[in-house]
């Protein structure tokens, strides 16, 4: 990951990213929500528990892995990124020590997840402040262990390592808004499990602007949008909501116009 960010020098080919969300290695042109990005930061380095929640649409991994992942990184921390699915536990193990060719050692599966970031941990690297577990789309969880017995023994776990201050890792979990409050079933074994939330709103029109503009200027300097044409823009988004991937829609159809023009 290091590496990445690193080499991230040359921009991108694409400024936009259509239906697709923002990867670690596209931010130089995630642009816009740089408030939010510091703000997410400030809250995950503060407590050891950390929700990030919003509409479907709003940027939220988009957020994380093109924003926040570096500035972590940049901070001493190592991320670790991982989608809930079904078994939470399995995706914090597959994000550390990924299956090779197929292969998965029998004693992955045997650790708690204790025993599991116990061992992680204490093969840090010095400079390493700890371990920041990103689990993404948390409403997975529910979706797919839809009884509460099913749920139980990842947040027992969970609340063990939250309580534990010997191990150095935080957790963030990023939910769709209508989800959010599904999280208070937590609450019976973290405490207030809704202290430290970031709430991901629509762009605002300065915001939804240097998106439209800036990823432009980096991938093909001195290209600018037409004044008028750009209100037009910013009027219709704002008409529909302010959707981060409505914006990305309209904005690499018009590039990719633009380009077959220039091609002919």
């Amino acid at each position: 990951m290091a590496r990445i960010v690193t080499a991230n020098k040359e921009p991108p080919k694409q400024p936009y990213k259509f239906l697709h969300s923002f990867e670690l290695t596209d931010s130089t042109i995630f642009l816009g929500p740089a408030d939010a990005i510091g703000t997410l930061q400030q809250k995950v380095l503060a407590a050891r528990w950390t929700v990030l929640h919003g509409r479907s649409g709003a940027g939220k991994t988009s957020l994380l892995k093109a924003g926040l992942l570096a500035c972590l990184m940049e901070e001493g921390y190592l991320p670790v990124y991982a989608r809930t699915y079904n078994d939470p536990v399995l995706a914090i193990k597959h994000a550390l020590a990924p299956p090779r060719d197929g292969y998965e050692p029998e004693l992955l599966a045997s650790l708690t997840l204790y025993k599991f970031l116990y061992a992680v941990c204490g093969n840090l690297a010095r400079h390493i402040n700890g371990l920041v577990i990103i689990l993404d789309q948390f409403e997975e969880f529910f979706i797919h262990c839809p009884e509460h017995s099913q749920r139980q023994p990842f947040i027992e776990d969970l609340a063990q390592r939250l309580a534990d201050n010997s191990l150095p890792v935080r957790f963030l979990v990023s939910v769709r808004g209508e989800y959010y409050s599904d999280l208070g079933e937590l609450n019976n074994r973290i405490s207030h499990i809704f202290d430290n939330e970031f709430w991901l709103g629509p762009l605002s029109r300065e915001q939804a602007q240097a998106a439209i503009t800036e990823p432009l200027q980096i991938v093909k300097s001195g290209l600018e949008y037409e004044a008028a044409l750009l209100e037009t823009l910013l009027d219709e988004l704002i008409a529909n909501g302010m959707e981060l991937p409505h914006l990305q829609i309209i904005c690499t159809k018009l590039y990719a116009r633009l380009c077959t023009f220039f091609e002919h």
